[in-house]
């Protein structure tokens, strides 16, 4: 399991067991401590891409065996948002690659280098990685690929859900210009709030989602407009952090902002099967690792009344803001008021209003006037 951190780095942990996680490499991927934005293995587990939003997306062997080096990196024209690996057949020539979607509407598409040549951390030209290019919407952000149909679906800022083919025009070839791009296949209804993460499961059945709003939904490829919902986190904190699917059986796992950490059951009817631990370790060493107490509800209730304080401080200097903007909308509600008056006061006496009229809380004014007739 690969994980990127805020501080530019990615861990790499050993879960063969489940028992006993162990973190077996640790590599500083951006010298200028850029978080990390994606991390991805290959379908094949040969490769990681790794992506700190920047212009460029980072190859790492995925081998034990191979240290996990950076293989080499893929320059961008623009800054990437989001990159997901893809083996269909669709894919240009045939072959495994990343497809990621870049600022000012594009979307690339890639084939991965050979993980047989030693390109020693080096710029992948388009000699070693053509790059295929296909112009999309401006403001989409996050793609996931159905790689038995090659379908690729995009959600971003207008919170709609929209299919393209992948791309299949070297971008020598791609004139961005200034016209509107080409409309997508189909356009979705999406969630309440953009979309932070979506992805298809591994059988290509379900395309799943999680948004800024806490909300997750599951769609099924084939009718994309059947779709199940459900609040799983919280919209305060940012909503949904990440979101995956096991391999074997239909088991959602969800990360929220605030902290926590789910696993959703798509069909109640699946029965989790009893899973033997691949990896074998010593029983001695497994009755002498320390027990790991659960948390009471009385603690966790706690944790989570620390971190929505916590957020409610750093949100302090935006409401700050927001009053300010407000008290000067109402500086100039008032000085219009005055205006207003003050022309009222030099009016002809047939166009001159009462005073009462220029209220603005009638409601106020009515309850004011009841009290004093108490």
């Amino acid at each position: 399991m690969a994980v990127g951190t805020t501080k530019g780095s990615i861990k790499i942990f050993d879960i063969t067991n489940r028992n006993f996680i162990r973190l077996i490499h640790y590599k500083k991927i951006s010298k200028k401590e850029k978080p990390i934005t994606e991390v991805r293995f290959s379908p094949n587990g040969e490769l990681i891409a790794v992506g700190t939003g920047g212009k460029k997306i980072l190859f790492v062997y995925g081998r034990p065996e191979n240290n996990f080096k950076v293989l080499g990196k893929l320059p961008f024209q623009l800054p990437v948002s989001s990159v997901v690996w893809s083996a269909s057949d669709k894919m240009p020539n045939g072959k495994l690659g990343i497809l990621a979607v870049a600022k000012q509407g594009l979307l690339f598409a890639a084939p991965a280098p050979s993980t047989t040549e030693s390109y020693h951390n080096k710029v992948l030209d388009y000699d070693i990685c053509p790059m295929y290019c296909r112009r999309i919407d401006f403001d989409l952000e996050k793609v996931a690929v159905v790689d038995s149909t090659g379908e690729v679906f995009l959600t971003g800022q207008d919170k709609y859900l929209k299919k393209y083919k992948i791309p299949d025009e070297l971008i020598a070839k791609t004139n961005p210009g200034v016209k509107a791009p080409p409309s997508p296949i189909e356009e979705l209804n999406g969630h309440p709030l953009p979309a932070n993460v979506c992805f298809t499961s591994y059988n290509s059945a379900y395309l799943v989602s999680g948004a800024k709003d806490g909300s997750i939904f599951v769609r099924e490829i084939a009718n994309p407009t059947k779709h199940t919902h459900f609040k799983a986190h919280n919209f305060k904190s940012g909503g949904v952090s990440s979101l995956e699917m096991g391999r074997e059986i239909s088991i959602i796992y969800s990360g929220g902002y605030e902290g926590s950490l789910f696993s959703w059951l798509t069909d109640e009817d699946v029965e989790i099967p009893e899973r033997e631990n691949q990896m074998k370790i010593d029983d001695v060493a497994v009755e002498e690792m320390e027990e790991l107490e659960d948390n009471f509800d009385e603690d966790i209730m706690y944790y989570e009344r620390v971190i929505e304080e916590e957020e409610y401080q750093a949100q302090e200097d935006e409401r700050d803001k927001v009053k300010s903007e407000l008290k000067d909308q109402l500086e100039e509600i008032r000085d219009k008021l005055r205006e207003l008056l003050l022309s009222n006061d030099y009016a002809d006496e047939l166009e001159r209003l009462e005073r009462g009229d220029f209220c603005i809380d009638i409601e106020l004014r009515d309850k004011i006037q009841r009290e004093g007739n108490e």
